[in-house]
């Protein structure tokens, strides 16, 4: 299971540091590494992406990933 937050509120405490599209674009590039590494481990026989962003959403998918859309904020405790 990959837990990916929406990439416009990705990486936030990054913001002083990278703009936006910067921390968007990091985060792409850390999934698109995570999803490459676990399809090479044998023992993983299904990659499953989380995430409430369409645009992560639709990558996942087209990569064979399985994908479970959030509908909401989650609760914070």
């Amino acid at each position: 299971m990959v837990p990916v937050k929406p990439l416009d509120r990705a990486k936030s405490r990054l913001a002083s540091a990278l703009a936006p599209e910067e921390r968007a674009s990091l985060v792409q590039s850390l999934l698109e590494r995570t999803v490459g590494i676990l399809r090479q481990v044998p023992a993983v026989t299904e990659i499953l992406v989380v995430t409430r962003d369409p645009g992560v959403a639709g990558w996942a998918s087209q990569t064979g990933s399985q994908v479970l859309r959030e509908d909401r904020e989650p609760d914070r405790v």
